[in-house]
């Protein structure tokens, strides 16, 4: 007899997981299907292209991903997989590297233009931007996945492995 409950795994909420180890605190995993392996329940189209990888928290998986030069970050209920919302973050050439970090109902994120987003992950509005490479006089970042300080945002550029961080919650 076959369940109709979801299970959902824990919340994965940036780059390799919830800390940073690439390691899920998942137990009862099976290593092999015995009979019927599970339905696939939904599947998303139109993300794009790029490298990031997905991330769950609180019912939603963020990603990002680029059509022709523009970046979008997308927000989709993982019960369902219905789109939540789409938000541009940029235009660029570049393909998009990085993966979303969510805090609660905040979403930061960063492209391959240098600027990070924070967004509110219920409805995709930008809370504040800001160029790191104006500001901060670095080149674009191309790994940057935005983590965390005690209450500052951190992004760390791969090849100048420089940091810049900023207060998570307010940016003036």
């Amino acid at each position: 007899e076959k369940s109709g409950r979801v299970l959902l795994a824990g919340d994965w909420p940036q780059w390799r997981g919830p800390a940073r180890s690439g390691v899920s605190g998942e137990t009862g995993l099976l290593r092999s299907w015995s009979g019927d392996a599970p339905q696939l329940a939904w599947h998303a189209r139109g993300l794009g292209t790029g490298y990031a990888s997905v991330v769950v928290s609180d019912g939603l998986v963020f990603t990002i991903g680029s059509h022709e030069k523009d970046l979008f970050c997308f927000a989709h209920e993982s019960a369902t997989g219905r789109r939540r919302w789409v938000r541009k973050i940029g235009t660029t050439g570049r393909i998009p590297c990085s993966t979303p970090t969510v805090d609660g109902d905040r979403v930061y994120v960063t492209g391959a233009t240098g600027r990070i987003f924070h967004l509110s992950a219920e409805t995709g509005e930008v809370i504040w931007e800001k160029d790191t490479v104006a500001e901060y006089d670095t080149s674009i970042p191309v790994w940057a996945h935005p983590a965390f300080a005690n209450r500052h945002v951190v992004l760390r550029n791969d090849e100048e492995i420089i940091r810049v961080s900023m207060d998570r919650n307010d940016y003036e």
